[in-house]
């Protein structure tokens, strides 16, 4: 079956994961893009709570469960970006301790406020070997939808 509606349930509740009060009182956030969701299946696929295709893109799904597949309109609807490219998760944000015993190479984010920044800034401490990034409580959203775009798939390699 094909949600062809944005009135639909559960497209009104994904929907609402756009809005950070949202994504912190569900604990859920939106991967959207076929390669980030990629790199998302390939290190946590046990944080995937949902995924998200066009019928177009059906067939990137075969592994996965709690599919659901939307027409375009649907899916554009829920989309941020301007070309979509037909695949999201829905991931549950990790509760995690995160032990910095022993480590060296730790980066702290502080007070970097726009998103896109604090994406790139944990791609590039995963690409120069950081073992883990702290972000100070006053930083950019790392599940804001932009964070998320720009790391690329690091924020699923390195704790953060």
């Amino acid at each position: 079956m094909i949600i062809e509606s944005n009135s639909n349930p559960f497209i009104k509740q994904v929907k609402k994961l756009k809005e950070k009060k949202y994504r912190k009182s569900e604990q859920k956030y939106l991967i959207e893009g076929i390669q980030l969701c990629m790199e998302f299946m390939a290190y946590t696929p046990h944080l995937a709570w949902a995924v998200i295709a066009t019928q177009s893109k059906a067939y990137l799904t075969e592994k996965f469960e709690n599919v659901y597949i939307v027409s375009d309109a649907v899916f554009s609807a829920l989309s941020d970006t301007t070309a979509p490219q037909g695949l999201m998760i829905v991931g549950k944000i990790p509760h995690e301790n995160i032990d910095f015993t022993g480590m060296q190479r730790v980066v702290y984010l502080d007070n970097v406020a726009d998103p896109g920044n604090v994406g790139t800034i944990i791609r590039t401490a995963d690409g120069f070997g950081a073992e883990a990034v702290i972000l100070s409580p006053n930083c950019a959203d790392l599940y804001n939808s932009k964070t998320v775009r720009s790391t690329m798939g690091s924020m699923f390699h390195i704790p953060v």
